[in-house]
This record gives C-alpha cells, structure tokens and sequence, in this order.
C-alpha cells in the first residue's frame, strides 16, 4: 500500500472520532501562565510530556543603577519628558534625586528600562542589556523557569535578564530543546594610550556576550544544559533546535560568515587599533602601538565590533541532529537550501527546519528566488522566505504563485505527512498572511487555502495532531487598511473542513472571562496550549499592586498562557437574552479602548516571541 494511500486510511480511521470532537465537545480552560515576577505569559508547546509558556515584561529588573553616569539620567529624563503623554500609565519623572540615587518611583523605574530597551541602546553595548524572555517548564510536577545560558551579574546574586531561552519542544523522553542567547555581561576594558605625553590610562565597562543564539538540549529537566555548536563558530556562531520526534530534532545552524560583515569588522577591529606615526612597513598604514606582550592596544575590545555587525553575520543552513540515549549528538546533517546563488552575490542565504515527524520528514522554510522562472539569477536577485519540505537529503519548495503570494512558512508536519503553515499575499495594498496546510506524501504537493472568518482575513496555522487537527488564530476584525486587527485562536478539522472560533468551545462563563487570540499547539489527546487576554489586578514596574486615589485596586488585561482540556459537554448558547454573557462580538466591544490597547502591544510583543522561536 503506498503511502498515500496509508495517509488517506490513517485520516479516515480517525474521521469519527475528530469530527464527534469538533461538534460536540467543549474545552476547559486552564490558566497555566501566572507567575508572579512576569506581567506576560505565552503558550508555545505541549505534549503528553508537559507544557511550555514563555514569559516577557519581567517586574523589578536588576538594573545596575551605579553604572549610569549623569549623561545617561539626562537622556532618560528627557525620553520622559517628550514622549510621556504617548505612553500608557506613565507619567513625567516624578523624584529625579530619588532616580539618581538609584532609589526611583515604579513610575521612574519603568523610564529606565524604556529607555534601556531604545533602539540605539541595543547597539550601546556600553549600557547594561535588557532582553527579557525566559521560558518555563511543566513536566507534571508544576512550572518552573528554565533561564538557558543566563548567568548571574557579577558580584550579585541576580540573573542578567539580558538573554532570550525558548525551549520549543519537549520529546518523548522529557528532554528540553531549544534555542537561547548568552548573557550580556559587565567587562571592565583597560588600555593605555602611550603615544600620549603623559600616557593616559583609561578603563571603560562595556557589556559584551559570547553568542548571538545556540541550540541546546537537557536531559534532566533543565538541571544542566548542553549547547550544539554550528558547523561555522567564528565570532561564536549560531544555531537552534526548534522541533523534535523522539531523538531526531531539527532546526538551523550557521555554515558560513558574511563576506561582506567579515570585512566590516576587519574594519571596525582595525579602526580600533591605536596607531604610532610611523609605517615601518610602506603598506599605508601607520604602525600598531603595542602592548608589553606584543598585541596591538585597542580602544574596544573586538566583541564590540561583533556586536555592531551581527545582523546578517552567517550563512544559515536547516540542520537535523541525531541523539543518542545521553543527549550526545551522533550525526548532524545539513538539509539543504533552495537557491544557488550567482558566484558574485556575496550575501547571506539561510534556511530553517522548524518541524519533524517520525519518518524523518521535515518542513520549514528557505530562501528562493521571488522570480521563480529564473534560471541564471543575476548577483542582486530578489528573493524572500518560501515554505520548505526537506525529505531525503533535498530542500523541495511547496509550491505556491510567487505573483500571487509573497513568502510562506511551514511550522509543523504530522505523522499522516499533513504538514501546515502560512503564505503571506496583498489585500488592496495591505500584506496579510493566509493559513495552508498540504499532503507531502501526494505525488504532486498542492496546498489548501482553507477560509477563515471573514474573506481576506489573516490567518496563520501553527500546529497539526495526528487527528487531522489544525490550530492557529486568525483575524477577527474587518477593518481596512493597516490598522492592526484582534486575533482569535482557531480550530481547523481536515477531516470535515470545519472552521471553528476556540472561543465558542469555552463554557459562557468563561468566555466572560477569557479571550483565546493566539493558539501554539495541540497534543494526541487534543489539550491545546494558547494565550489568552484575561483581567487581572494592575502591577507597576516593580511588581507591586496599584491602586486609584481611594485605595480601589486598579485592573489591566494581560496575556497569560492557557491550556485547554478536552470535556464531554455540548457547545454552550450564549446569545440567550439576559444571560449577561453575551457573543465574542459583543465582549470585544464592551472591552473598549483597554482591550484594543493591549491587542495593539500583544501583536508586536507576540511577534518577537513567534521570530525567535519558529525561525
């Protein structure tokens, strides 16, 4: 029997069952995000092994108040000062010598961290790093952080906060896998300039790290953590795992540098160098002053040339890696890429592998050519990110219009072969993406466009289980041109073609009380791990509870990660009149302008969680 045809039986089998589940059945909703030091919690995994949220918006970060100097409170004060009645539950600073003193409001506290987190901050790795998201693992006995490769502040007893950890799945022996960053910590950089007369000494701190991401696994829990080196370390390399079946796990790794960045910080390196008035040498370039041992004396150290160029730095390859029962790595295999690039075209390509199912197949996405008839592409050649199948050592792009759809990306295959993603299209000038999912085993691959909520909607499926069920979420709102839409969590059964709001599988009470916008994934039991806006009493920066002038307890919407358990029950009627529940419709506009606000701030807080781990 092909295997094909073994697909099309394993989908029937299951038909009755998944489609009694889809009529009939309700879910009940579990708030599994709530943990006290974090505003935000987000689901990303789940399987009979345990569950995974990630969290971001950490109250009370350690801010090293000590190494701001007079030049940095001044930019934190007028930050404050001209955007303040831009941003929401801020006010102007309110004790400037308390903030100096390193004693500051919660209201004062949140303006540091602000402005720490400023774009041109984040390339001054001459102020304290703040990157903020961990994740948090429930292996059956309650969920604790797992912080990757984050280390203490020396001379504290605090974490840096400066990394992001996602563990981004969870195999079948309880093993941890995932990508993180290495911590931005304090070096105290020393040189003398002796071409000065006196010699000036002078000692600057600078907060460097060793790596951008690394893949790493842990056997026990998160107790210890093993990294996985890329084929390419200079300047520390990259990689992650972002899927794994049993001891197979894929993801993508560095395999060559820049040209193009490698120069650029030959350059920075050598800008660096404090040089002597003569050229011994008649290379045009004056003499390096040297160091009692030899080395040239530099004004930065190298890591900060790394740091300014580290976007773009690597080739990046999808990659498959073989466990053995230790969590050692035995074979690691890269899986190809779509494109072969003009012999002039000096920049990066990179592909990723972001799912795998038990018979080695993996989806993900590469890039190719947007021009996809071209055949000798020119050294400047347009391209962008296509949905990717890898299957017997070759990239296959899932064919899609390049006209008619811009990019795509795959993020999960079952074990049917049913694999599914998101391919992203224009509607009346406005890029939106659009959920598919295809059978890989079909002689010809042919994607599916399923409709959503409404004829133009957004939409992106997320995760498939072995029932032929797809999770996702979706635009919500039809609202014309860039204006941000509220998402909605989805259920998509392949079996009966249903599409279904998550939110109506929720008892009435509930659906009060809970918005599902975003749905990561479902297990073989069917729990469904998402998140959720929920109300809950406002914390300040520091984590303390806030109150209005009478003492009242203030409240906000947050997002917190859920977990939805499969219950026997039917779908409730909420419509009925004088029931006070009311539609989702209905909830949403009596939210108002709160629920909007945290939807706008969720997108862009959603996104870098969905970047970061389903490169």
């Amino acid at each position: 029997m092909s295997k094909f045809v073994k697909s099309v039986v394993a989908l029937t089998v299951s038909s009755a069952l998944a489609c009694s589940f889809a009529q009939a059945a309700r879910y009940n909703l579990v708030e599994i995000g709530e943990v006290s030091n974090h505003e935000f919690s987000f689901g990303q995994h789940i399987n009979a092994r345990g569950s995974v949220f990630s969290t971001d918006q950490t109250y009370n970060l350690p801010i090293q108040f000590d190494q701001l100097t007079e030049a940095n409170y001044n930019a934190i004060e007028v930050l404050a000062r001209n955007t303040n009645q831009s941003v929401f539950d801020l006010n102007d600073i309110e004790d400037s010598a308390a903030l100096r003193a390193g004693n500051p409001t919660a209201n004062d506290f949140a303006w540091v961290v602000r402005w720490l987190q400023t774009d041109p901050n984040t390339d001054n790795v001459g102020v304290q790093q703040l990157l903020d998201i961990s994740s948090y693992v429930d292996l059956g006995s309650g969920a604790t952080e797992f912080n990757g490769f984050d280390a203490l502040i020396p001379n504290t007893q605090t974490l840096s906060r400066s990394t992001r950890t996602f563990v981004n799945d969870v195999n079948s022996q309880g093993w941890l896998l995932g990508n993180g960053s290495a911590p931005y910590l304090p070096l105290d950089y020393t040189f003398t300039d002796s071409t000065q007369d006196p010699a000036v000494t002078t000692t600057t701190r600078f907060w460097l790290r060793a790596f951008v991401d690394k893949a790493f696994v842990s056997i026990d829990g998160g107790t210890n953590v093993s990294s996985i080196d890329a084929p390419e370390v200079t300047f520390g390399g990259q990689s992650g795992i972002l899927g794994a079946t049993n001891n197979t796990a894929v993801g993508y790794a560095s395999t060559a540098i820049s040209s193009i960045r490698r120069t650029n910080i030959d350059n920075c390196i050598s800008a660096n160098i404090i040089r002597l008035s003569t050229d011994s040498d008649g290379d045009g370039t004056n003499d390096p002053l040297l160091d009692s041992e030899g080395n040239a004396v530099k004004r930065r150290p190298d890591e900060v040339c790394f740091h300014l160029n580290r976007t773009a730095l690597y080739e990046i390859s999808a990659y498959q890696w073989q466990f053995d029962d230790n969590g050692q790595v035995v074979s690691a295999t890269n899986l190809g890429r779509l494109v072969t690039p003009n012999s002039e075209d000096n920049r990066v390509f990179e592909a990723y592998a972001t799912a795998v199912n038990s018979q080695g197949i993996a989806v993900g996405h590469a890039h190719n050519w947007r021009d996809e008839n071209v055949t000798e592409p020119s050294a400047n050649q347009s391209f962008a990110f296509y949905p990717t199948l890898y299957r017997n050592g070759t990239a296959i792009e899932i064919p899609l219009s390049h006209s008619e759809f811009i990019d795509g990306r795959m993020f999960d295959i079952n074990n049917s072969g049913i694999a599914v993603g998101q391919t992203g299209f224009f509607v009346n000038g406005v890029r939106r993406d659009r959920f598919i999912y295809v059978d890989t085993n079909a002689s010809e691959l042919s994607p599916v466009l399923p409709d959503t909520f409404f004829s133009g909607a957004g939409s992106t499926a997320r995760a498939i289980n072995d029932n032929g069920l797809i999770v996702g979420d979706a635009d919500f709102e039809n609202l014309n041109g860039n204006t941000l839409r509220r998402r909605r969590g989805f259920l998509f059964n392949t079996n009966d073609n249903s599409f279904t709001d998550l939110n109506t599988f929720l008892s009435c009470q509930q659906r009060t009380n809970y918005i599902i916008n975003e749905v990561r994934d479902i297990d073989e039991s069917n729990r469904i791990i998402a998140t959720a806006i929920v109300k809950v009493p406002r914390r300040d920066a520091k984590g303390e509870l806030v109150t209005d002038a009478s003492g009242n307890q203030l409240t906000e919407d947050v997002f917190r990660a859920v977990r939805l358990d499969p219950v026997d029950g039917e779908i409730e009627d909420c419509s009925t009149a004088g029931n006070g529940e009311g539609s989702v419709e209905e909830r949403t506009e009596r939210k108002g302008a709160t629920a909007g606000l945290i939807s706008t701030i969720g997108l862009a807080l959603l996104t870098v969680v969905r970047i970061r781990r389903r490169k």
